[in-house]
């Protein structure tokens, strides 16, 4: 834990909590998310956020930025040169008075336990760490098993155990990287490896493939570096080979760059299986530039993501073709199909957001993604299209409006029109 000061008031060691997360954090954290991540009140989570911003000033460093809709964050210089200092462990002294944690974070924390112990986990005992009850722990087993369908979780006589296969498992870390749980990069930052010098191995691959990952990919991407590199350690290693003749066909030195990163954490031992899914999660990661892939690939996406622009604009009657944001759409394109083809998931706070408050819009969309769907024979999960979604109305000057007229909705009735007479 990142300590400013050497107060050890209840007050400031849950504010001490808060500024952790924020540290690992490069997105907006909502107010709503911190209250149900540390299980505290409104007042609470003010006075940890206003004794945060009094230490940090201390420091000469810039408050929280805080903006309305979106969330608190600390400025890069300040999670910068936070992240610099030494971190306690993550696990409390058994004579040390826990606080009580929030549904996400105790969840969080009972995967990466199942994860890191050997010994399967009993019930009561999880029950006793968290101070919680039976019930409360056998709801949060059964929320976990919702979330992740693909995980699998089984009861033994000493406990429940995970009993998945490997690539399942780095698949929800990922997951939960990608929704910015804030706990599981705390935990894969206490493992003691050195963030930057992973951070650097994958800036250091963007050259080589002639890419440009946003500063999220690259968060992520090096969380799950650390947590690959952790797990192959520990003798659990992805043994799918499966794509590995299609990326080599239809990609340029992604393979070969994956295997370079494999050798700079392992020397020469690694597996196959390894290099192809480090090479899909690096062709699924979002980057600005991507010229890696095939010129077919290339022209099909560009040809793609003008027409589901055009779709969007006729069905919804809204104006956002211009050639800047067509390049954005494409590229965003690409990750898309890489995610939906390979099977790998994409989650996040924002497109949950997006699903809930403009079903409309989200619908629509859906509609004006149909090429993509032809393209590649599958259907689109409902999280790339809200994703895809949220890049229309960051297109819009006007922000975010669901679709409610009723013109609109004679629009809707004729998409399906749209859909069906559509011939790539």
């Amino acid at each position: 834990m990142i300590i400013l000061t050497k107060d050890n008031s209840a007050e400031l060691t849950g504010a001490d909590r808060l500024l952790d997360y924020l540290v690992y954090s490069t997105e907006y954290i909502s107010l709503e998310q911190i209250l149900e991540l540390i299980n505290i009140s409104r007042r609470t989570a003010f006075n940890w956020l206003a004794n945060i911003n009094a230490r940090l000033k201390t420091k000469n460093l810039a408050p929280v930025t805080n903006i309305p809709r979106y969330g608190y964050k600390l400025t890069d210089q300040a999670r910068q040169q936070l992240s610099k200092q030494p971190h306690h462990p993550v696990e409390a002294p058994a004579n040390e008075t826990r606080l009580n944690l929030g549904p996400l974070e105790r969840r969080t924390e009972i995967i990466w336990l199942l994860l890191k112990n050997q010994d399967d986990i009993s019930i009561n005992k999880l029950a006793e760490r968290f101070d919680c009850s039976r019930n409360t722990v056998i709801k949060d087993f059964k929320e976990i098993s919702q979330t992740f369908p693909n995980l699998t979780i089984i009861s033994t006589r000493q406990g429940r155990k995970i009993d998945s296969d490997e690539r399942t498992v780095r698949l929800v870390i990922y997951e939960l990287l990608q929704r910015h749980n804030t706990a599981l990069f705390k935990f894969i930052g206490s493992l003691g490896y050195n963030i930057t010098q992973y951070e650097q191995i994958i800036i250091d691959c963007q050259a080589t493939l002639h890419m440009n990952f946003s500063e999220n990919a690259i968060h992520q991407l090096t969380f799950l570096l650390i947590f690959s590199d952790w797990r192959i350690h520990q003798g659990k290693v992805i043994q799918d080979e499966s794509d590995y003749y299609w990326i080599m066909e239809n990609t340029t030195d992604v393979i070969s760059t994956s295997e370079q990163i494999m050798e700079r954490m392992l020397g020469k031992d690694y597996s196959v299986g390894e290099v192809i899914f480090l090479s899909k999660v690096i062709l699924c990661s979002q980057a600005t530039e991507m010229d890696c892939v095939n010129a077919s690939l290339y022209d099909d996406l560009n040809d793609i993501a003008q027409e589901i622009i055009f779709r969007y604009e006729q069905l919804t009657g809204e104006k956002v073709s211009y050639k800047l944001f067509t390049k954005v759409l494409s590229n965003h394109l690409y990750a898309t199909f890489f995610r939906v083809k390979f099977g790998i998931p994409f989650s996040s706070s924002e497109v949950d957001e997006i699903k809930k408050r403009y079903p409309q819009l989200v619908k629509f969309t859906a509609i004006a993604c149909n090429p993509l769907e032809h393209y590649l024979g599958k259907h689109l999960p409902s999280n790339e299209v809200a994703l895809i979604c949220l890049y229309f109305g960051s297109g819009n000057s006007n922000d975010y409006q669901d679709l409610q007229d009723t013109d609109k909705y004679k629009r809707a009735s004729l998409a399906e029109v749209l859909a069906v007479s559509y011939t790539h």
